[in-house]
């Protein structure tokens, strides 16, 4: 069985998040990749959080029922609910 892998623009695993995808610049989300979905899959579902936040786990955003077909999700997604964040946008 393959591994699921996923991968942004702009930055590689274990890189330092260029400002333009935090508070510091756009605040933008990076565009995403993914591949080694398994046979049968009929959704997928993200989860953009960060466990090294100063207060804890920090869930930024969900996405989910995907169908299994799409690989790739644009980023600067357009402005959604955050679930707990002082700052608005995205």
């Amino acid at each position: 069985m393959e591994n699921i892998s996923i991968s942004a623009d702009g930055f590689k695993e274990g890189d330092t998040i260029p400002d333009e995808f935090t508070c510091k610049g756009k605040d933008i989300s990076p565009s995403l990749s993914w591949k080694g979905i398994p046979a049968g899959v009929k959704s997928i579902a993200l989860i953009m959080d960060d466990p090294d936040a100063p207060g804890g786990t920090f869930v930024h955003w969900v996405l989910y029922n995907l169908p299994a077909g799409i690989l790739s999700c644009q980023g600067a997604f357009p402005e959604i609910r955050r679930l707990r964040w002082e700052h608005a946008g995205y």
